[in-house]
């Protein structure tokens, strides 16, 4: 359902959530832990930043940190620095007016409309307050 880039960008914010503490962290220690290929890695974080999501410092000591607390961070507001979101809203076999409110609805509306509600509900609600070490597929040790 995610791109790779998404994804990546999950992790990415996850072990800084986890393990930054508000600490700046080296994109070099994020590569390696998570497994980002680090050219690729740049490119997600210069969008994270783009999008307030993370703040960055240059020099030797500098890296990456949140921008906010991690529960003030959600997958949706992630997420969507890198895909619409809204792309699944119409109806996928191009039906015009189909929908609750227009009149008529295709087959798969019903079931369509209600497992979108219920993704997008939890994209929103979900907040990085909720990665933790224990629940996270990859470790960091300073």
């Amino acid at each position: 359902m995610l791109t790779t880039t998404s994804e990546y960008a999950i992790r990415a914010v996850g072990f800084l959530a986890v393990y930054g503490n508000g600490e700046l962290l080296k994109s070099g220690d994020i590569s390696d832990s998570t497994g980002i290929p680090k050219r690729f890695l740049q490119k997600i974080l210069n969008t994270l930043k783009n999008d307030g999501i993370i703040d960055t410092a240059r020099g030797k000591t500098g890296g990456f940190r949140l921008a906010r607390q991690p529960d003030d961070i959600t997958l949706f507001e992630v997420i969507n620095c890198f895909e619409d979101l809204n792309r699944h809203a119409h109806c996928p076999m191009g039906a015009k007016d189909c929908g609750e409110n227009k009149g008529s609805t295709c087959p798969m509306h019903e079931q369509w409309s209600a497992t979108r509600t219920s993704y997008m509900s939890f994209l929103r609600k979900t907040t990085f307050a909720s990665f933790t070490e224990e629940n996270l597929p990859f470790s960091f040790h300073h």
